[in-house]
This record gives structure tokens, C-alpha cells and sequence, in this order.
């Protein structure tokens, strides 16, 4: 029942964006060479539980028995297939899995005894064979989990760091089997475009700049994004190419988007850095370095029924709050305030 209702959700916001190509004015950019990233925030697909089982991962010869993840994957497949999502990219959020790290455990268990996963699903969308792709979150945050379920918080028990994908057999044979690319230093590259994924606390860690440096001589990304529930942009390194972006989508705020002006050798405790440790987007950066930018469209969710009771009074999310962080005040008092689907102007990238 959980995960329905998220694909339904999702299915709907598919929906919203297949009816904007037909507007006289239309939100997002028609343009086939525009590469259109379309963003869900973290936890998305956590579950009620605080995270799914890796069975609900498994993949049968028999599609009856697949489990519920893996029937999920199927319908997201078969709705992104549509030639109207050929030039979008889709990041749904994040998914959150765990499984005993033993299977001779049994009885009550700890997090010593369980592996856990919280993952991005990447999909280029349209017709033909789909690039599919899992980014794999490296650091647990205190609010990656539940502590109001059954499942052991792992942040309780003074652990920091998720498990290696190679030590779940069902993950591993599951991804394979799929053909799916798992991404575990942060970095891909569709249609040419060089593309750096950090969910939350792996980008207040640096980690997709500490794989850059190490892996690939201090690259640059074209793209950054960021996927989270509480982060910003600016706590942690932007390594983006002198005309290169960097976007969030955040489950507790708004989203944001920054972008590279100058040609100084990078500094990543300048690019979009106004204040490191700072917490609001603001439509501005550090000086001679990066500028936020403003969104060129928004389209709220208000008469989605799916959506009924997800959000509360001055929650930070819809366009009248991200307006709010570019001082125009449109809240009204005792409002309640939808997610929305906010878009950026389309960006020439070097």
C-alpha cells in the first residue's frame, strides 16, 4: 500500500510534466537538446517501517514473484518509456533498504546486525533500452531513520557509514542481473554531459570532490546535484567547470540551483559558498565566484488528493516558500503550502 501510493504519486507529477509540453506558454524547456534532470528528494522511497527489506530486491525468473521493489522499478520503467521523457533525466529520491548481515541471525537484532543501504535510482528516460543506474549514499545522518519503528537505528548505535554494496548477495545479483551501473564514487556521464550525484550528508563530507581528486586529477563536473533532506548547496565543495551548475532538491526546504561565473582556478571554499557553513539558498554568491539564480517556472501540486495530509502549515516547501527565500512574501497566515515541481531556466553548459 505504501509503495503504491508513491508511484502513484510519482505517476501523477509524470502526468503534470507530459500536459506542460502542451501549454502556449509551457514551464520547461521543449528544446530535444536540453537535457531536462528531473529530481525527487531523499527518502522518497523509505517505506513506513524506515527502510524495506533487500527482499522486496528480489528479481525471479517469475515476474509474479518479484518482490515489491523490483515490480516498482518495472512500472517506473514502463512509464518513463514514453518518447515525451526521451531528453529527461530522473533521480527518484532515494530508496532505503537493509537485510541481516548473517543469515544465522535470528530473534531481536541490533544495527551490528544488519547492512544498511540508502540508494538514488538514476533513469534516462524515453523509447528503447533505459539507462538505469544506483548512486549509493556512503555516510548515515541521524536523520536517515526512524526511530519510531521496530528497525534498529543505525546513527544510535555510533555507526557512520552504510554497507558496501558487494556485501548484500541480493543486491549484488539483483543489479546485475538488471543490468544496472552502481555508481559509487558519485560520478556518470549521460549524453556527453559529466555529472557529479551526492545524496545530503555525503556532500557536507566532500564526497564527490574527494573522488574527483582522487580518482580523476581534480576533474570538474559540468553538473552537480544534490539530493537531500536538510543540506544546501553551500555547506559543502561545488566542483563545477566555469559554467557549470549545481542543483538541490530538498525534502525539508526548498530547491536551489547555482551557477559558475568566473575562470578562476577552482576553490572550494568559494564556488557557491558565500558563508561554508551556511543553511538558506540565497540568490547570491561569494564574490567574483558563483551566483544563485532564481527559478524560471514553478507549478504546485495543491490539487493532487495524493498529497493530502504530507504537509502542514508553514512547512518550507511549495513556490510560495522558495519565493520567500528571494524576499517576495506571499505566505498568507494559517496556509498550507504543497509540495511543488520547481524549474530553472535551461543553461548552456561549457
Amino acid at each position: 500500500k505504501d509503495i503504491e501510493h508513491r508511484l502513484s504519486i510519482f505517476k501523477d507529477v509524470l502526468e503534470t510534466l507530459r500536459n506542460d509540453v502542451f501549454k502556449e506558454d509551457p514551464e520547461i524547456d521543449r528544446d530535444p537538446r536540453v537535457l531536462k534532470i528531473f529530481m525527487l528528494p531523499e527518502f522518497f522511497m523509505r517505506g513506513a517501517l524506515g527502510a524495506y527489506s533487500t527482499e522486496e530486491m528480489f528479481d525471479s525468473d517469475d515476474d509474479e514473484e518479484d518482490g515489491l521493489l523490483i515490480q516498482l522499478s518495472d512500472r517506473v520503467h514502463d512509464m518513463i518509456s514514453d518518447e515525451a521523457f526521451e531528453n529527461y533525466l530522473f533521480i527518484l529520491g532515494t530508496v532505503i533498504v537493509c537485510e541481516k548481515a548473517r543469515d544465522d541471525l535470528d530473534g531481536k537484532l541490533t544495527a551490528d546486525d544488519l547492512l544498511y543501504y540508502n540508494y538514488a535510482p538514476v533513469y534516462k528516460g524515453g523509447p528503447g533500452p533505459v539507462q538505469k543506474y544506483v548512486v549509493l549514499k556512503q555516510y548515515i545522518s541521524g536523520a536517515d531513520f526512524l526511530s519510531r519503528t521496530e528497525l534498529p537505528n543505525p546513527s544510535e548505535y555510533d555507526m557512520h557509514a552504510y554497507a558496501k554494496a558487494d556485501k548484500s548477495i541480493i543486491l549484488g545479483e539483483t543489479f546485475a542481473k538488471r543490468n544496472v551501473t552502481v555508481v559509487t564514487d558519485n560520478y556518470l556521464q549521460i549524453d556527453g554531459i559529466e555529472i557529479g550525484i551526492e545524496i545530503c550528508l555525503d556532500h557536507r563530507m566532500g564526497a564527490l570532490w574527494s573522488h574527483q581528486r582522487i580518482k580523476r586529477n581534480d576533474q570538474l563536473v559540468d553538473v552537480q546535484l544534490i539530493i537531500s533532506a536538510g543540506m544546501s548547496i553551500e555547506r559543502g565543495p561545488n566542483p563545477i567547470k566555469p559554467g557549470g551548475v549545481v542543483y538541490l532538491t530538498d525534502g525539508e526546504a526548498s530547491s536551489a540551483a547555482c551557477l559558475r561565473t568566473d575562470n578562476s582556478p577552482y576553490d572550494p571554499n568559494h564556488v557557491c559558498r558565500d558563508k561554508p557553513d551556511g543553511l538558506q539558498h540565497l540568490p547570491h554568491g561569494g564574490a567574483g565566484y558563483s551566483s544563485f539564480f532564481a527559478l524560471s517556472g514553478c507549478i504546485d501540486m495543491q490539487t493532487d488528493k495524493l498529497l493530502e495530509g504530507y504537509y502542514s502549515q508553514y512547512q518550507t516547501q511549495g513556490c510560495e516558500y522558495t519565493l520567500l527565500t528571494y524576499g517576495i512574501d506571499v505566505m498568507g497566515e494559517f496556509d498550507f503550502y504543497p509540495p511543488s515541481i520547481e524549474v530553472y531556466p535551461s543553461v548552456d553548459l561549457p
